[in-house]
Parts: C-alpha cells; structure tokens; sequence
C-alpha cells in the first residue's frame, strides 16, 4: 500500500506550531522509515517549500514542491497519477485539507485523517517500546530508557494540540458516529477499513 502524506497539515495539527524547524522535519521522517519498513508500507511525504527535489530513503519518499508550487499542487498531481483504477486500492492519502479530500473522493482514493494516522503511528511506537522493555526485564537488564529525539520531546511536552488519550478518542468518536446514525457500511468504507487494517 502507498500513503501519500500531506506533511505540514501532519506536523503542524499533531505539534500545534507553525513553524517547523529542520531538526523536527528529519526526526519525523526518521519515524515514518521506522514505521514503513515495519508495516512494508511506500510512504510519499509532500512538503511545501524547498527546491522542488526529492529523494527517497527507502520505503519513504521525500518530496518538496519547491518555490512555485503548493504541497497542494503536488499532491493533487499525485493523487492524478495514481487515479487509474489499478492503483485505487493501493493508495490511502492522509490529510485535512478538505480541497484534496475531496479530490480524492472524486478519484476513488481512500483518505485518512491526519490525528487518525498519527494515533496509528503512536501505537506502533508504543508497541515497539513495551517489547524492548519486556526483553530487558527478561534479561534482568534495567527498565529501558529511550533516547527522544526533538519531535519525542515535543510530543510530550504541553504544547501539544492533543495528547494520545484525545488522538484515540477522535478517531473513536469518528467512527462511532458514522455507526450511531444507522448509516450503513458502503463498498467504499469497508475497503477503507481494509486499508487502515494494514496500518
């Protein structure tokens, strides 16, 4: 499966700044490696700015749209590329912005939003931890103390816009609407929900 990101719209609504600087751009992209390698997921990561180049370390590439264009744009040319019906089900975009869910939408891609994917990417964090930390307890080690980087300390730190708790409980409310309105389950949101399994 292919996630295509709408990076700024995830850093900034999971961070609550407005400024992103280098060091908590790359300690984030170091997460999404970690997290794609282990879900054998591709991930295309869109940001606005830069000189309009990419680069990929796999299973993630970095794009920048450069100074000309939005990340918007870009992705909109994603999403395009992949419209053909061989690719729909393989591609999940993760975003806010109501002009590219839309439009993905209208292509019949599958979208995700952004505090529902991040509180994905915590679990698997989480996870990754408790088996270190079982395995040190298993090796009479001490408890395991993890090294944060920048974006760790932030997210830990008070000036997040949510916490985990609030992450798990909009993506739960999300969900729960859509059943408590005795909507039923279309062809779409189940292949949605199949999706969102593999993360």
């Amino acid at each position: 499966m292919i996630l295509i990101i709408d990076a700024y719209n995830l850093i900034k609504q999971i961070s609550g700044l407005d400024f992103i600087e280098e060091g908590l751009r790359q300690s984030f992209i170091d997460r999404l490696i970690r997290y794609a390698r282990a879900k054998s997921l591709e991930i295309l990561l869109v940001f606005d700015g830069g000189d309009g180049f990419q680069y990929t370390k796999k299973p993630v590439t970095v794009f920048y749209s450069g100074p000309t264009e939005s990340a918007d744009d870009l992705i909109q040319e994603l999403l395009a590329n992949f419209a053909t019906k061989a690719l729909q089900g393989q591609i999940l975009l993760v975003t806010c912005d109501r002009e590219l869910l839309n439009i993905a939408q209208d292509a019949k891609i599958g979208s995700l939003p952004v505090i529902q994917f991040y509180s994905y990417l915590l679990d698997f964090e989480n996870s990754r931890e408790l088996v270190k930390i079982k395995q040190l307890d298993q090796d009479n080690y001490q408890i395991y103390s993890s090294s944060n980087t920048e974006l760790n300390k932030l997210m830990l730190s008070e000036e997040l816009s949510f916490t985990e708790l609030e992450i798990k409980e909009l993506a739960a409310r999300n969900n729960h609407n859509r059943q408590s309105h005795g909507q039923a389950v279309s062809k779409r949101d189940r292949q949605l929900k199949k999706k969102i399994n593999k993360l």
